[in-house]
């Protein structure tokens, strides 16, 4: 509208607001770039996690989980006791 001469429009009044310019801001990546494996079972990832005072239908209490670097293939095991995932 400016171009046209249909509204005055002066450079000074221009104002950047900073939030604007923040939420414009790109972030830095958090993790560096990794090299996944390129082979089955070469590096595996687990964890154990307990279900929070909530029992499933045969009473277990806990679970690992087993994921595959390569694949991504997960496998859950449910466990009554930590101490079986020896």
């Amino acid at each position: 509208m400016a171009k046209h001469n249909l509204i005055s429009y002066k450079i000074e009044d221009k104002r950047t607001c900073e939030i604007c310019i923040q939420a414009k801001m790109t972030r830095k990546k958090a993790f560096p770039k990794v090299e996944r494996n390129t082979n089955l079972l070469e590096l595996l990832h687990s964890n154990i996690c307990e279900l929070n005072d909530i029992l499933t239908r045969g009473g277990n209490r806990y679970f690992i989980t087993f994921i595959d670097d390569y694949s991504k293939y997960t496998y859950v095991y449910l466990m009554k006791h930590k101490d079986q995932a020896w």
